[in-house]
């Protein structure tokens, strides 16, 4: 039977969160430089635009040199939420603690060890402890168990405003049209 503490499961949850918002970010610079050639200067399209000129007759055409950056909408986006839902088994919750283990209270005058001992004496009452609980998650699917292990992940995405560079780059882009 193959198991994952719950502790783990919940690291590994993050840990993809935190490796897919990276993949995003990696894709978005890779959207962004589609728009720069190997110079680093902005890939252009020439665009025929009636003329302003004041001499200009009717039908004359100038030509423009436009980035194709100002032209599109880079959106930036990031992973805003995530929700998860499995069903699994739970394995079997272990409380066994060796006496010799176990310190026993000590208490004291001072303020300190009045506040140890009643936050222990909480903890008791709503059954707590200090003991270390091993919780296992039973991953593995069986004929008897079809749902064992099986697990439904969402991400939702959000556009993001613009970085401030960027708003700024796309900016004097426009200037020079």
């Amino acid at each position: 039977m193959s198991q994952i503490s719950l502790e783990n499961l919940v690291a590994a949850l993050a840990s993809s969160v935190a490796e897919a918002e990276h993949i995003v970010r990696v894709q978005q610079v890779r959207n962004l430089r589609s728009f720069f050639d190997d110079r680093n200067a902005p890939v252009t399209v020439e665009l025929q635009v009636p003329s302003a000129r004041s001499d200009a007759q009717p039908g004359d055409t100038d030509t423009l040199v436009v980035p194709l950056i100002t032209l599109v909408n880079v959106s930036n986006m990031s992973i805003a939420e995530m929700e998860v839902s499995f069903t699994t088994e739970l394995g079997e919750v272990t409380a066994e603690a060796e006496a010799a283990d176990v310190e026993p209270l000590h208490f004291s005058d001072d303020e300190e060890g009045k506040r140890q001992a009643d936050a222990e004496a909480h903890r008791s009452e709503l059954g707590w402890s200090e003991v270390d609980h091993d919780v296992g998650i039973d991953v593995s699917t069986t004929p008897t168990t079809g749902e064992s292990g099986r697990a439904s992940v969402t991400l939702k995405v959000t556009q993001t405003e613009t970085p401030e560079g960027l708003a700024r780059l796309i900016a004097r882009l426009n200037r020079t049209l």
